[in-house]
Order: structure tokens, then sequence, then C-alpha cells
């Protein structure tokens, strides 16, 4: 299989980790990103100029000058535009749109700048959706692109939604197809991509398009349900490994549960929490939907438990306590969400709660189980992530899952784990030891993907 994997983020893992997998697997694969985020990797890599081309786009003409690198073996092209790429941070909607447009287009020049072709285009955004409607819109009759396929993956709620006039303006889509990119009179890049892409794999954050009829893309997925893949994306165990992880306070494998404990009385000791084996400590991960996250983080309360809780929305690195907490005065706010936050917290606690999976490192729930902390999280229908209720007679299931639109269910769910905990800790850690041997490689989603590869009566573009 010969693939290229277009991201708007080398530091988001899961398409990372799919190219590890199809590179290390024998596919031919390579990643197209924007260069912006380069920049942290030009000590580790060496970045070669392969020149410059340019676009005439609806709002000018632009220069895109194209890069390359290797990176952990993976063949890497950047997209290179100053005034779009390195200096893109918050601007207006219209900024943004034709960021996405330039970026988007770029990409399809360089495969004719570099008369290299792929099979497949693997898509992982909304930020990088509108490449299936571009190629089949105004691309597929050039010579060498007619036969590309593409694979969209939808695995959040952000669907690139802009105002209609963006259309010719901004993308260079004319009013005869403007159609494809509309959805109640707003452009809508994800209902694009579900049209135009050969697949659309579904993550466990975008299964309620399935089913939420006011979702703007519902009624898209449903009749294009054909193209419909469920895809568990797995987690690079490379970057989440603790039995060679260095940089948890302690490692530890599943025979030795004792240096879990060890982690734990250190987190506590951190965060001014009482140093005491016997008080579950919780991790609450909790869903960009305030009112479940206030709902989760309200229940967890109401036991004699300590709570660490993940601050999605905020992007800096402090960590404070609230002075006047109305929830509870064990409760701390850990104010950042990258690997060393999840690998330290989920290494030492005993649960974690999760009311939602959106992260950049994959699903949050499999890093938790790799580390030892049993995962409660919500069920998702239509979408088996995995993780089933633990069975402490039989010892079949490894976690805990709750219905979140029943309010109490998540209580009884937890007095149920919190039980197992405070009354039968070696039935507890045979728990923790079948969450570590789970196995949520990205690996399942390889196979997924290289099926899929197969013709099918509904397969051409």
């Amino acid at each position: 299989m010969d693939i290229t994997i277009v991201s708007d983020s080398l530091f988001s893992t899961s398409p990372s980790a799919l190219a590890k997998a199809l590179h290390s697997n024998g596919h031919n694969v390579n990643m197209v990103l924007p260069f912006y985020e380069y920049e942290l990797q030009k000590q580790r890599s060496k970045l070669n100029s392969l020149g410059s081309f340019n676009m005439n786009m609806p709002f000018g003409c632009i220069r895109i000058t194209l890069l390359h690198s290797y990176i952990e073996g993976i063949s890497c092209f950047f997209i290179a535009n100053t005034y779009y790429f390195e200096k893109l941070q918050k601007r207006s909607a219209y900024d943004e749109a034709e960021a996405i447009s330039v970026f988007c287009h770029a990409v399809l020049e360089l495969f004719n700048y570099t008369q290299y072709f792929p099979q497949y285009i693997f898509t992982d955004s909304h930020k990088t959706a509108f490449i299936p409607a571009l190629l089949k819109l105004k691309y597929r009759y050039i010579d060498g692109y007619e036969s590309i396929k593409t694979f969209h993956y939808i695995n959040e709620n952000k669907y690139g939604i802009y105002n209609r006039a963006f259309s010719y303006s901004v993308f260079g889509i004319d009013k005869d197809a403007a159609h494809i990119l509309t959805s109640s009179n707003e452009i809508n890049l994800t209902r694009a991509a579900i049209i135009c892409s050969s697949r659309i794999f579904l993550g466990e954050n975008a299964a309620s398009i399935l089913y939420d009829k006011n979702s703007s893309i519902h009624h898209a997925a449903l009749q294009f349900g054909f193209k419909l893949r469920k895809l568990r994306m797995g987690i690079d165990y490379s970057l989440f490994d603790p039995e060679r992880d260095p940089e948890i306070q302690k490692n530890y494998s599943s025979a030795a549960l004792c240096d879990k404990l060890q982690n734990k009385l250190l987190i506590q000791r951190h965060y001014g929490l009482k140093q005491d084996e016997n008080i579950p400590l919780i991790t609450v991960y909790p869903c960009r939907v305030k009112e479940i996250s206030q709902r989760i983080i309200k229940e967890i309360s109401r036991g004699d438990v300590q709570m660490i809780i993940l601050n999605l929305n905020s992007p800096q690195s402090r960590i404070s306590k609230p002075e006047h907490s109305c929830i509870s005065q064990k409760t701390v706010f850990e104010e950042t969400l990258d690997i060393l936050s999840l690998k330290n917290l989920f290494s030492a606690s005993d649960i974690a709660v999760f009311g939602g999976f959106e992260s950049p490192y994959g699903n949050p729930s499999f890093i938790a189980s790799a580390y030892g902390c049993v995962p409660v999280i919500p069920t998702q229908r239509y979408f088996d992530l995995g993780i089933s209720y633990f069975n402490k007679i039989t010892l079949e299931g490894n976690g805990y899952t709750y219905d979140m639109h029943i309010p109490k269910d998540i209580i009884y769910t937890l007095w149920d784990a919190l039980g197992v905990y405070r009354h039968d800790k070696k039935t507890f850690n045979k728990l923790m030891q079948i969450c570590m041997k789970k196995d949520f490689s990205v690996n399942s989603a390889l196979k997924a993907i290289e099926q899929e590869t197969e013709k099918s009566p509904y397969y051409q573009n």
C-alpha cells in the first residue's frame, strides 16, 4: 500500500503512530504537515529544501516552499508559507479558512510538483477535511490524480464550519459545486469529506453523529453510511510504556504494583494531599460539555476520595488550588494536558473517570489502562471501546462503564469500583493487571485500514 497521511499537527500522536505502524508493516508511507509544526524538531533531524511553487488562489498568488525530512524513519513533507503557517495563531474565522484552503491546495499541488501520486490519502481533522472534496471537485480530471483514493478520519466535534460566502472567495469552489460544501446555509468541511471520500473512519469521539439528529452532519452520515467504518485508533506504545518509561516517577510492571503505590504517595505529596494508600486517588478527565463535567465532579466529591481534575480548556502549564472550592477541599486542579502529566497522573491514580476522550495523544482511557489505572468510561452507542464492565466474581472485564444519560449511573458505577478498592484490594490489583495486559495499540487500526484497501462495489472515489 502506498499511502500519504496528511495532518495539521506533527504532535497529534494518532496519525504519527499510524504512520510508524504502516512503515513497520512494509507499506510505503509519507506524511504531509504545515511547516510551523517543524520548529521543535529541528534539533533531531535534518531539513532539506525541495524548492518552491506558486498557487493562484481566489485571494491572490501564494508562494509555497516545500521542505523534507525523515522523522523516526518516516518521510515527512512540510508545506511552508510564513504568513499562513508560521504566524498563524489566534485569528478570525476568515484567516483560518484561508490557511486551511492554502494548506489543502498545497498538499495536492505537492503531488504534481514532485510527480509522486500516492494510491491513498489519509486525512485526520477538520483542517484537512477539504482535501477529499478538493480532489473530487477540482483535481480528479488531471493526469495522476484520477486514481487517488481518500480516507478521512473523524474523531472530533469540530467540523470546520464557515460562512457560505467563502465557497469561491476562499475555497475556490464555484457555485455549481458549492452545494457539496454547504449544510444549513453554511460551509461544513467535514460534511464535504463524508460525501467525497472513498471511506470514512469514525473514532469514539465522533460516534454521536450516527444518532444525534442535532448534528449538522448527521444526515450526511446516514446518507453515505455505506462508506462509514468504526475505527479504534489506539495509542502509541513507544510513547506510553510503563515498563520502559524513564519519565514517570518510578517504573513498574504488572508484577510490581508496589511501585505504583510509591508513585501514588509521591503525587499525593506533590499536590499537598494526605499521604495515605487507603484513600482512593481519582483522576477526572472531564468532557468539554460543561454540564457533564460538573455532574461527574459533583458525584465523585460525595465520597471520601482525593481528586485531581484535568482542565482541558487551559493551555497553561500551571497548577493551582481553588481557595474556596464549593466541591471539596480535597480537590486539586491540574491545568495542563501533556504527555508527562498524563503519565504521572495515570501511573499514580487508582481510578480514572472519563467524561470524554478528546486528546491529542490518543484515547486517554487506553493510556490510563496502560499505566494500571482503572478506567471508568461512558458507554458509546454503536461503538465498542474495548473496555467492559468488570465482574469481580469471574474476573472478566477490564474497567467500568456508565451511561452518561442516566444522572445517577455514574455514582452507582463508582460505588462499585470503590467498593472493590476498599474491601477487596487483592481483586482490585488483579483488575489493574488486567488493564495493563489489554492491547490498545494502533495495530488494530492498521488492520482495519489494510482491509479497506481491498476493492468493493462502493470503492470508487
